[in-house]
């Protein structure tokens, strides 16, 4: 993301604000190692951040790793305000649904790698459901289109009698394509 024009970013960081954000950082423990400002050429800036380490989509629906500044108090209010949103995301993905943490202790403890683990675990166990629940729902659709292309074969053999040697077999017809694509030979009749 980069913004060209003031009017383009969502917000102005003037000092009343950045001070905002250092306290909003400093009060939500946030681990400042998982982001970097560079200076590039011309006096712009580049903030580089990393990978949210669970899927956060809920909370933060897009997330960055590069964020162009054209001045450093643009650089560190990026910096500071993808921070604290990346890492309260993080927390509150991870601790949805425990117990005996209140709304402000879930986003400004920081995780733990117990915790984590545990998540990884919890949600490799829901993944697992999702694969095969997939599969079960793709085995069904499968047995349906077996079974009219099963039908449809009958219907076929039936309508334009043919002899056992011409059969359509059903997986001939079982294509993806539709029936119209796998016609039957007639025989001759005297």
């Amino acid at each position: 993301m980069s913004y060209d024009t003031d009017k383009e970013r969502p917000t102005i960081f003037d000092g009343q604000r950045i001070r905002q954000l250092r306290e909003d950082a400093a009060l939500h423990n946030v681990d400042y190692s998982r982001g970097q400002i560079a200076a590039l050429d011309g006096g712009t800036f580049r903030v580089t951040l990393d990978k949210p380490l669970v899927d956060i989509s809920f909370f933060v629906p897009a997330v960055p790793t590069r964020v162009e500044a054209k001045h450093s108090a643009a650089a560190e209010g990026e910096l500071l305000t993808w921070l604290v949103a990346i890492q309260r995301g993080e927390r509150r993905t991870v601790r949805a649904g425990s117990n005996g943490m209140s709304a402000v202790d879930i986003a400004r403890t920081p995780l733990t790698q117990d915790e984590i683990d545990r998540y990884t675990n919890r949600r490799s166990g829901a993944d697992q459901i999702e694969r095969l629940r997939i599969q079960l729902s793709d085995a069904i659709k499968a047995k349906a289109r077996a079974k009219a292309a099963k039908q449809a074969a009958t219907d076929l053999n039936e309508r334009y009698g043919l002899h056992a040697g011409s059969t359509v077999a059903a997986s001939a017809l079982d294509n993806g394509l539709g029936v119209a694509l796998a016609v039957p030979q007639r025989t001759r009749r005297k």
